[in-house]
């Protein structure tokens, strides 16, 4: 039976090595996504504060529901407004469905 030469010792080490290293890299990737989709939605939040007016996918984020139960509910609840093809919501209106909720408990009747 052959002895593996010193060459191919240090070469499975500088595998091994390698594979353990690719890691903790992939595992820092990963929490860098994340910590980057965070930022997107407080970025996301920061520029709804100061609109007036929001697009139905932003008044959902706001209200933090999904926009499938968003468009179904949402315009027999508030005033919206069409513009072209877009819709938005008035910010006060949301602010006011928010108000209500608080008073009733439930965000939609």
């Amino acid at each position: 039976m052959e002895q593996p030469s010193h060459s191919d010792q240090q070469e499975s080490t500088a595998v091994s090595t390698t594979e353990n290293q690719q890691q903790p890299h992939a595992a820092t990737a990963l929490e860098s996504l994340f910590r980057i989709e965070e930022l997107l939605t407080e970025i996301l939040h920061s520029m709804a504060a100061q609109k007036r007016m929001l697009s139905m996918e932003e008044a959902c984020a706001y209200l933090g529901i999904g926009t499938t139960e968003g468009y179904a509910r949402m315009r027999a609840h508030v005033r919206t407004i069409k513009h072209g093809r877009r819709i938005l919501v008035p910010k006060e209106e949301l602010d006011s469905l928010i108000e209500k909720a608080k008073r009733t408990g439930r965000l939609f009747d």
